[in-house]
């Protein structure tokens, strides 16, 4: 059931299911209108690093001993939590290299858990897009991705997003780009930011450049650095506005702290019906 993702937590007992349950309703607002709960933390003992993956960086975040992780066992290459900044109750994703279709349907019906509450989401991102686990898969990999999509753009919760590495093609646009109505988007100077791959951006618009090399591989390479440091640099996303702030990672936290604070009143009002329609 875990593995099929039916199951958000796998019990050692009764008991112990009985108090995971206390604990994942601790963590929830009585409904929508009301504030997160609120209680005692105690700060995380270590600072985050250019080194740390956006896993670490997200449980890096939290308070100490806060991180109720769901769906362990289901698409482990996205990492999702309910857990305190702050002591207040937020929602925590975490990519981790490429996201298949599995991931997708995770990370949405996630998200929308998180905004059927109003609990504030943090998506940290460190990946190389939506990829299928095989061709035929291809299908379920563009339905589960646009459902991804429009979870995060239906979302009315705070929704903050920090890029820790690679943010590429549709995988960045649905989880941190302005399509996606994130309120705020901070980055790493480590952070490389773009609608297409390096490697595929060179081969589209510097493709020119290639001409007359005597070692093309060489070139190609040389050119995907160039490219990297230059038009996929997290500051030129923060000189054309994609970006709000490119932070040192050691200042994470404080930055999320600062965003949620802000983000504390944010309220959203909508036409009147019942509700959008998922895509697929």
């Amino acid at each position: 059931a875990a593995k099929a993702g039916v199951a958000s937590i796998v019990a050692e007992d009764d008991g112990d299911a009985i108090e995971q349950a206390r604990k994942l309703i601790s963590l929830l607002p009585t409904n929508n209108l009301s504030a997160v709960p609120v209680w005692e933390y105690t700060e995380p003992e270590a600072a985050l690093s250019a080194e740390s993956c956006a896993k670490m960086a997200a449980i890096g975040v939290a308070d100490a001993d806060s991180v109720v992780e769901l769906s362990k066992e289901y698409a482990e290459n996205v990492f999702t939590a309910l857990a305190t900044v702050g002591g207040a109750t937020v929602g925590l994703v975490a990519t981790i290299g490429v996201v298949c279709p599995y991931a997708a349907s995770k990370t949405a019906r996630f998200v929308r858990v998180c905004d059927a509450f109003n609990i504030p989401v943090i998506t940290f991102i460190d990946t190389e897009g939506f990829v299928p686990s095989s061709k035929a898969e291809l299908a379920g990999e563009i339905q589960d991705a646009a459902k991804l999509a429009h979870a995060y753009a239906e979302a009315t919760c705070p929704k903050v997003s920090v890029i820790t590495g690679k943010a590429y093609g549709a995988a960045y646009i649905a989880l941190a780009g302005t399509a996606a109505s994130s309120d705020i988007t901070i980055a790493w100077p480590t952070a490389v930011i773009s609608a297409l791959s390096p490697e595929t951006s060179v081969e589209f618009f510097w493709h020119d450049k290639l001409k007359g090399a005597e070692d093309v591989a060489s070139k190609r390479a040389e050119l995907v650095e160039e490219y990297i440091e230059t038009e996929a640099s997290p500051f030129t996303a923060a000189k054309a506005g994609y970006v709000e702030d490119v932070i040192d990672p050691s200042q994470t936290r404080a930055a999320v702290l600062s965003a949620l604070d802000m983000l504390s009143s944010k309220r959203v009002s909508k036409l009147p019906k019942k509700h959008g329609n998922m895509p697929f």
